[in-house]
């Protein structure tokens, strides 16, 4: 069975409901296939001088396309598919995520919305069915840049003639004190640093995963906030610090 995941880096967001991913019986093969593609990304370089770590503005909303599959512990894949509408402000230490994401356990779609307060150090996750739960946040927000410890790999061309658009391809692994196997991969075009995508792969929460974010519709700043309130009418449940209801995040931005 074909994949029909893609997402186009001009996709306008009121596509989003068509791009929306299929549940895929191959989901390892089309790992590998987003692997490999990026690999092919990152060895047609083009001639110039190594660019500098860069920062994107520290307010900006985006659609993500997410696509990856996580290993559990009888070698069994989960698929890691949907899309994510993010709103990240740097200088409020606020960000939100509004999730669809397939879930094996219902086999359909589930929506989620997660607020984090970085001045709190909490995290809210907002249910379908009206549940709110909190938890704590274990890293601070990192500022949406490319890392200063990056190694560059790549500057790439995607696209044909006047529609091309230069992008650098940056590896990191994130600076933590616990050891870490994560590798990230993260392209942003050459001239303002807009995210294009991030590909991480080794152990989060647990469990070996590779997932890629594919940024499209990425605007410069946050025109509505109501996204970044946490409900004052629900009460959130405590789930004893331990987070929940995501699997992943973009780990950059």
């Amino acid at each position: 069975e074909k994949p029909t995941f893609f997402w186009s880096i001009s996709t306008p967001k009121h596509k989003v409901e068509s791009l929306k991913p299929c549940r895929m019986k191959v989901v390892c093969v089309w790992t590998v296939t987003v692997l490999s593609a990026l690999w092919v990304l990152s060895v047609m370089s083009v001639r110039g001088d190594t660019p500098q770590p860069c920062c994107v503005s520290h307010q900006f909303t985006a659609t993500l396309g997410e696509t990856g599959v996580a290993v559990q512990a009888d070698n069994s894949p989960v698929p890691v598919e949907g899309y994510q509408e993010l709103t990240y402000d740097y200088d409020s230490k606020m960000m939100s995520v509004k999730a669809h994401m397939y879930s094996q356990v219902t086999n359909s779609y589930v929506d989620s919305h997660l607020i984090l307060d970085y001045n709190m150090m909490k995290q809210y996750v907002l249910t379908a069915d009206g549940q709110c739960y909190i938890s704590d946040v274990a890293q601070p927000m990192t500022e949406p840049c490319v890392p200063a410890n990056s190694t560059f790999l790549a500057t790439v061309k995607l696209g044909a003639g006047d529609n091309s658009l230069t992008a650098n391809l940056w590896e990191f692994s994130p600076l933590s004190s616990a050891p870490t196997d994560l590798v990230t991969k993260l392209m942003v075009s050459a001239n303002d640093c807009t995210p294009v995508y991030e590909a991480s792969y080794g152990t989060i929460n647990g469990l070996k995963t590779e997932v890629t974010y594919f940024f499209t519709d990425f605007k410069p700043t946050v025109s509505d906030r109501s996204s970044l309130s946490v409900p004052t009418n629900i009460t959130c449940q405590s789930t004893g610090g331990v987070p929940v209801g995501r699997r992943s995040l973009p780990l950059r931005f």
